[in-house]
């Protein structure tokens, strides 16, 4: 496992130094092995695509939002500061993102998917806690967090999309 994180982190790499058109001999070459290497750990380029992704939220994107979400901030500077920390971590990593996004497959549709419940499920415990703090009905809390993960993200999308 610590190997295959190894080539992750050295797509990574190569995706931000070369953009994000990189075939698997590219990849390969820029980190330094042979293409056998890569497909000894990845079955094809979207398996690698998915564990970029995959390593992408749990290294960057979903640190960056639970430390937002822990801010002491109230509902509307927090909601702010929730949506600046998802849009800044995507623009200051353009190409991953793009990477990613240009690669389709189902499997990192899944992965994609995983990340943003992990960030609703933080931002809807943030909004219960906070609801309950102040004796509002929490009932729908779920679809709210959900809502503002998938606004977020389609409108942060829609943006890089325009700019790339």
């Amino acid at each position: 496992m610590e190997r295959r994180n190894e080539l992750v982190d050295g797509t990574i790499e190569a995706i931000r130094v070369r953009g994000r058109f990189l075939s698997m001999d590219e990849i390969a070459a820029e980190i330094g092995v042979s293409k056998t290497v890569l497909y000894r750990y990845f079955v094809d380029k979207n398996d690698l695509t998915t564990a970029v992704m995959m390593r992408f939220a749990q290294t960057t994107l979903i640190p960056n939002m639970a430390a937002a979400l822990s801010s002491n901030l109230d509902g509307y500077d927090l909601t702010r500061e929730v949506i600046r920390v998802y849009v800044e971590t995507v623009a200051s990593e353009p190409e991953p993102y793009r990477f990613v996004m240009a690669n389709s497959s189902a499997s990192k549709s899944k992965v994609i998917a995983d990340s943003e419940r992990i960030i609703a499920r933080m931002i809807a415990v943030m909004l219960r806690r906070r609801m309950q703090e102040v004796g509002m009905d929490t009932g729908g809390v779920e679809p709210w967090a959900y809502l503002i993960v998938g606004g977020v993200q389609l409108a942060t999308h829609s943006w890089m999309s325009a700019h790339g």
